[in-house]
């Protein structure tokens, strides 16, 4: 038991350096991951019994996998939102997002949480909370309370990620089942996806009363988001559970506020 404990500590010990690094120290990226390679390579070494060559092999293949799939995924993440620019199709929807309602309350789940799961679902890595961050800025709110209302809202919708990326890597490295995975891991996040949207509503707010006079298409928005996922996972493997999901809580959203509250800016 007590080794299984200390193996655990030096395990995640590389994750608290570089924490303890970027955050406490300022250290840039390209000085703290780097030192937390050769923290880990060391450990591997050390406790784990890994050969040098064993453990320059581990990394290189780390290295792959950063640049096939996660580095293509950002790519071309960016490549179509720049695209969407150019066009002018992201204006396009960000008037139709911000035209759906004169709530804050409503703007802040329907950016953050249906907007914000779908770009995690499409794109990830940050997305979620710069886009939709920034248009709730540019309609008016606080930047540090935008930001605030984005990053709690991509606390769910991250355990799938882009395209299911987390939970397809798990796979491989376990040999267990995508499909079960994806399943218990939408179990584990039930809960999250109904109680998040109430602290996006509180958050916009800036208190609890103000889920009074929303309280249904909050619930409705975190049910629409849930229920494809359980539905997905259950089926099919986790690649698209948070992209409908997010599509999802968007229309409902917006039908909600149309039919229960009668909000819709003209």
């Amino acid at each position: 038991m007590k080794g299984d404990l200390l193996f655990f500590v030096f395990g995640i010990l590389p994750i608290l350096w570089l924490f303890f690094s970027l955050c406490l120290l300022r250290l840039p990226g390209r000085a703290a991951c780097p030192s937390a390679l050769a923290i880990c390579a060391a450990l591997a070494v050390a406790l784990w019994g890994m050969t040098p060559g064993e453990t320059v092999s581990a990394a290189a293949e780390g290295v792959l996998f950063a640049l096939w799939p996660i580095i293509l995924v950002i790519v071309a993440a960016l490549i179509l939102y720049k695209y969407s620019i150019h066009t002018g199709g992201m204006e396009i929807i960000k008037g139709m997002l911000a035209g759906a309602s004169t709530d804050k309350r409503v703007l802040a789940l329907l950016l953050a949480w249906g907007f914000g799961g779908f770009l995690e679902g499409v794109a990830g890595f940050g997305t979620p909370v710069l886009i939709p961050g920034g248009i709730l800025i540019a309609m008016g709110f606080p930047p540090f309370a935008a930001v605030v209302v984005c990053l709690i809202a991509n606390t769910a919708p991250t355990a799938f990620a882009t395209l299911g990326v987390p939970l397809l890597t798990l796979a491989d490295v376990t040999g267990l089942n995508a499909r079960t995975l994806g399943f218990f891991t939408a179990l584990q996040i039930a809960p999250l996806c109904l109680i998040v949207p109430f602290l996006i509503v509180c958050a916009a707010g800036k208190s609890v009363k103000a889920i009074k006079g929303v309280f249904l298409i909050t619930l409705f928005s975190g049910l629409a988001f849930l229920l494809p996922i359980l539905l997905l996972t259950a089926v099919a493997a986790p690649e698209l559970p948070t992209l409908i999901g997010g599509l999802l809580s968007i229309v409902t959203i917006i039908v909600s506020n149309k039919l229960l509250y009668r909000d819709t800016v003209h």
